[in-house]
This record gives structure tokens, C-alpha cells and sequence, in this order.
């Protein structure tokens, strides 16, 4: 996320055009009202230690390519402690993922897509230094 910084700022940043996009109860808003993104480096805050270790647990409650026993151990000691209640949502490719069963058919994400395309244009990339 570093990385793209300057992404996040430019779709984050109070200052992007008022919008409004909804389908079947979710929506996103825009301005995001984001005061600040602060960056830290893991090996310096214990938090984002922490962070890292159940966001790849997650991983690999969802990851079924490998299918040593060991693996497959481990995903069942997870399930075991509960780590499903930490999971709102995953994601993870597969073909049998269809519109009908996400509950979006019918929505069109391209419009959200289309003015967040703008934005970025009237933002400009970033400037190098």
C-alpha cells in the first residue's frame, strides 16, 4: 500500500468531487472523509506484527493449492481456534463465481470505476522527484 501511496491519497483526499454509488445495500461514498493514512514499518511497531501474522493465517484458511498434510493441518487448527469470526469477507479467484451468486446482478461497477478513473485524471499522476 506504500507503494501506491499517492493512489490512496488522491481517492482518499477531501477534496475529490461528491459522489454516491449504491447497489443492494452497499454503498461507497465519496469524499472518503479520511483525515490520514500513516505508514509504519512492521519491525518497528508491534501492531502491524500482529496484523501481518493474521492477515496470513487468513491466507491460508483460504489457500487450497497445496495439499501436504501439513498444510492441511494447519488450516484445521485455525478453523479449530475460531478464525473464521475474523473473516468478514474473503476473496479469492475462482470460476465458480458468478454475478447471480454475489448477489450483484444487474450492477454496474463500471460507473464507479469511470469517476474514479476521472478523478485520478484531474489529480494528475504523481510528480517526481
Amino acid at each position: 500500500m506504500a507503494k501506491q501511496k499517492w493512489l490512496r491519497d488522491a481517492y482518499s483526499s477531501p477534496s475529490i468531487a461528491p459522489a454516491r454509488f449504491e447497489h443492494l445495500g452497499i454503498v461507497a461514498k465519496f469524499p472518503m472523509n479520511v483525515i490520514q493514512t500513516r505508514f509504519g514499518d512492521s519491525a518497528q511497531e508491534p501492531q502491524l506484527q500482529i496484523c501481518d501474522v493474521l492477515a496470513g493465517a487468513c491466507a491460508s484458511v483460504f489457500r487450497f493449492d497445496s495439499r501436504s498434510q501439513r498444510d492441511v493441518d494447519y488450516r484445521a487448527k485455525l478453523l479449530d481456534a475460531g478464525i473464521e469470526k475474523l473473516i468478514l469477507g474473503g476473496l479469492w479467484p475462482s470460476t465458480d463465481v458468478t454475478p447471480e451468486s454475489l448477489g450483484r446482478k444487474g450492477w454496474d461497477g463500471n460507473n464507479a470505476i469511470e469517476w474514479m478513473a476521472e478523478q485520478l485524471r484531474i489529480k494528475g499522476p504523481p510528480s517526481k522527484s
